[in-house]
């Protein structure tokens, strides 16, 4: 017999997936029982860094050119043998919900107010409103014909309840956290404020499609330009997001 030696690296599942999802969940919920006072840890927080303590190094695989890489949580962990860079299957995020701050009292005071205002929109179904619950639906980048000066994000707005023709709820981000600002139309446009407003380019009884207008004060951009096509559709079900 002939032993050939080989190298492999295993494929990390990091979330309830394919052929390992039911005993994921049942490995899951066997280390909470134990471990009662502690929260699991999603992939994407493990292999981030944390400032002050990690440090930079050289895999055994790299190549004298390569740059180091910086330490993540797990490699502290665990030890240098855990790669950066492994191949995973699922959810990177999956169990970061666990980590969100609650809901203050405020804002569980709108979140019921947004499902009221869903109950009405499903009710007024049919009819062609823009003062409805909207729902992001799709998106797609506009071209910029310009140099922006530096790096740049934008949060999208999930939610969009226009139900109030003066106040708007919306909700985004990962704690699913409703906020409340005044709005206006003019000329078309969603006006929430001197550096954002949204163009309606079409509203139908199930669909809202925008033009979101940002002014970036750097760069060549002297004034507000499109940079995002908005596509909502109407919520008229809770979903599990609020």
């Amino acid at each position: 017999m002939r032993v050939i030696p080989y190298s492999a690296d295993h494929v990390a599942t990091i979330s309830p997936v394919f052929e390992y999802e039911a005993l994921f969940v049942q490995l899951q919920a066997k280390i909470k029982e134990r471990f009662t006072a502690y929260k699991f840890i999603p992939y994407s927080i493990g292999v981030s860094s944390i400032k002050g303590i990690s440090h930079r190094y050289m895999s055994e695989d790299d190549s004298a050119g390569e740059n180091p890489h910086k330490n993540s949580i797990y490699a502290g962990l665990f030890g240098l043998k855990v790669k950066p860079r492994c191949m995973y299957r699922g959810d990177k995020n999956y169990g970061f919900v666990d980590w969100l701050k609650q809901l203050n009292d405020k804002e569980l005071e709108l979140s019921n107010l947004v499902k009221e205002n869903i109950r009405i929109t499903a009710s007024g179904l049919g009819k062609v409103s823009i003062h409805k619950v909207w729902k992001l639906k799709s998106w797609k980048k506009l071209p910029l014909q310009l140099n922006l000066g530096g790096m740049w994000g934008i949060d999208f707005i999930e939610i969009l309840d226009l139900t109030s023709p003066k106040n708007l709820i919306v909700i985004a981000g990962e704690r699913k956290a409703p906020d409340i600002c005044t709005y206006r139309i003019e000329n078309g446009n969603l006006v929430f404020n001197e550096n954002l407003f949204f163009e309606i380019k079409q509203v139908t009884d199930a669909e809202l499609t925008v033009i979101m207008h940002i002014n970036i004060p750097f760069g060549t951009l002297g004034n507000s330009a499109p940079v995002v096509e908005l596509v909502y559709k109407t919520l008229t079900e809770l979903e599990g997001l609020l």
